[in-house]
């Protein structure tokens, strides 16, 4: 997810976004 992202993107999203898209693909996958 990060890798694809790249920092520019983490940044427009938040940590708090990609952290909440990380958690559901964890509980999902």
């Amino acid at each position: 997810m990060l890798q694809e992202d790249g920092t520019d993107s983490k940044k427009k999203y938040g940590a708090n976004a990609i952290l909440g898209i990380s958690i559901a693909v964890c509980k999902a996958g």
